[in-house]
């Protein structure tokens, strides 16, 4: 099994975990499945961060389209000079 760092690969657990299955060693797989259950709520984190992002990113540019139609109004409506 490979050593323990704190940013191990998703695909580095699964070898572990089938290195457990193959020798029959089963003693440290309820570790393992804690360390990808770990890992695949980070990714979901992750994921749910962009969205965010993403999501934020739109309605910016929502906000910028009616703010410079707002800024046309003003100078249409301001008299000049």
């Amino acid at each position: 099994m490979r050593g323990y760092t704190e940013n191990r690969l998703l695909c580095y657990v699964l070898e572990d975990m089938r290195s457990c299955c193959k020798t029959h060693n089963y003693a440290p797989m309820a570790g393992l499945i804690e360390e990808v259950q770990i890992m695949g709520n980070k990714m979901e984190a992750g994921l749910d961060t962009q969205h965010d992002y993403w999501e934020m990113v739109e309605d910016c540019k929502a906000i910028m389209k009616q703010r410079e139609k707002l800024r046309s109004k003003l100078r249409e409506e301001s008299p000049s000079g």
